[in-house]
């Protein structure tokens, strides 16, 4: 681990490979759980984002010669417009979540450096039905691993079965509200090292 920053809803980090020396930036973040301030959380994401582009720049790197994972509490379903802004990479102003039509994600169009994929979408196709349950009262997918795939790939994840799973968590099996959620990336070889003999 090379440097460590905390944030208010975030804690980051860039870990470097011992073997090929590529840069790995990782967010853990615990978004806004208010879902009434949806700009909050735009607001969060784009100062992650600040940050880590930031630190690269005191390094000469990119997001096109390091990697970027974002994992945690998201406090956003798959339909929000914070899931969206991480798949796709940006957010128009005038987007609108149909669960709750009348929530502003953003006054203006938000762009990110680089959309990430969702590592469970990405293994399975879908996200898991759900990570979070408050005593079977509101239940929901809240969570997620988001990767770049430009130098990362999915190596393994492991399911979420919930389909007799109790939803009146924490208990004595699932000792927190949110699942845990497990993620195995790997550093796709040959694009380090062909951003290794770009830059020699």
């Amino acid at each position: 681990m090379e440097w460590i920053d905390h944030r208010s809803r975030a804690v980051l980090c860039m870990l470097r490979c011992l073997e090929n020396s590529h840069p790995v930036y990782i967010g853990n973040v615990h978004l806004s759980a208010q879902w009434d301030r949806c700009e909050e959380k735009v607001n969060q994401v784009k100062s992650l984002f600040k940050q880590i582009e930031k630190h690269q720049q005191s390094l000469n790197l990119t997001m096109a010669n390091s990697s970027v994972v974002v994992c945690g509490d998201f406090n956003s379903s798959p339909k929000s417009g914070v899931y969206y802004l991480f798949t796709e990479g940006k957010l128009r102003a005038d987007y609108r979540d149909d669960r709750f039509p009348d929530m502003v994600y953003t006054k203006t169009d938000v762009k990110l450096p680089c959309p990430l994929l969702s590592a469970y979408n990405v293994q399975f196709s879908t996200e898991p039905s759900w990570t979070y349950s408050y005593q079977d009262r509101w239940v929901d997918t809240l969570d997620y691993v988001f990767f770049s795939p430009q130098q990362l790939e999915v190596a393994q994840v492991v399911a979420i079965d919930n389909s007799n799973r109790n939803k009146y968590i924490p208990n004595a099996v699932d000792p927190s509200d949110h699942l845990p959620m497990i993620v195995d990336l790997k550093i796709k070889v040959s694009a380090v090292r062909r951003l290794l003999n770009d830059s020699a």
